[in-house]
């Protein structure tokens, strides 16, 4: 954020985190933001998923923006990088970044009253920005023409893949300096270590299913007097816990829906907030189940 040009990324609208090479979140920053959180390791996942696993070379970057792919909004454009030792992929390194201006026809790209994503913004599905060490100019030129600010983006850009460069340069020194093996294991032992911390916490509650809802105030393009429900029931059973959020209202017609990875982001911030020293990871997600139907606004 010291080198971003705008002032959103500056002032603190980013996250960074890495996962291993199934994608699954190893570590954040200690002051991202909670909203990114749940969605790095399905930005990773979904990323890996679309370009295919087997065209991931080292120097790629990948640029996405998709929160029907594992992102969260159109304006959190993030970028994933793998890195390598050895010729073996062992973990990718990524960011996300609220960008001023993300297209679409609305300035700042919040648009509550679009009918749909292709009115709300450029989506960017996960494409290669860098290949193998060089900048792609024309995705570069492509993403820049669809937004109003491109010199702010551009900087912004421009810092995220410093980023990306850091991370990477930073796992590589442990790498060198501990050995592969080490690190790999290190890894999955902190992905372990959250889980069987919480199935311990969950463990000591009370069986039992507690049930919670709040409204949004209407659907923009709907009823305009009629609240949007969102409905939780969490179960406790033993070691484990589980999000229904099957009573939800069905999805709106405007922009006030969360696609399925931020709804399982705000399940591992009320974890996290309420068991401050899980290490805020993957091991969170294996230790709770979500119920997520199809067709409603979460």
């Amino acid at each position: 954020s010291r080198v971003a040009h705008s002032i959103i990324v500056s002032e603190g609208d980013v996250s960074t985190a890495n996962c291993n090479p199934a994608g699954d979140l190893v570590a954040e920053g200690q002051l991202d933001l909670p909203a990114h959180v749940g969605t790095l390791s399905a930005t990773v996942k979904g990323s890996i998923e679309w370009v295919g696993r087997e065209s991931i070379r080292p120097g790629d970057v990948i640029l996405m923006n998709d929160p029907y792919v594992g992102g969260s909004h159109c304006q959190d454009m993030r970028t994933i990088k793998p890195v390598f030792w050895n010729g073996e992929l062992v973990a990718f390194v990524l960011n996300s970044a609220h960008w001023s201006d993300a297209g679409g026809p609305v300035p700042g790209s919040f648009h509550t009253t679009a009918a749909d994503a292709y009115g709300e913004a450029l989506y960017v599905t996960p494409v290669r920005l860098v290949r193998e060490g060089e900048l792609d100019e024309d995705v570069m030129r492509l993403v820049l023409r669809n937004v109003r600010v491109p010199e702010l983006t551009q900087g912004d850009i421009v810092g995220q893949l410093a980023a990306l460069e850091i991370g990477e340069g930073r796992l590589h020194g442990l790498l060198e300096k501990y050995g592969r093996g080490v690190i790999v294991q290190q890894m999955d032992d902190l992905i372990s270590y959250s889980e069987r911390l919480l199935r311990t916490e969950f463990a000591q509650l009370v069986d039992g299913t507690y049930e919670f809802e709040d409204f949004v105030d209407f659907d923009p393009l709907g009823d305009r007097h009629t609240p949007i429900r969102v409905h939780v029931g969490l179960t406790i059973e033993g070691d484990r816990a589980t999000f229904d959020f099957s009573g939800c209202d069905p999805q709106a017609r405007a922009a006030i829906n969360s696609p399925r990875s931020m709804t399982r982001s705000a399940c591992m911030i009320s974890l996290r907030n309420v068991f401050p020293h899980v290490p805020q990871n993957e091991g969170i997600i294996r230790s709770i189940e979500l119920v997520l139907p199809e067709g409603l606004v979460v």
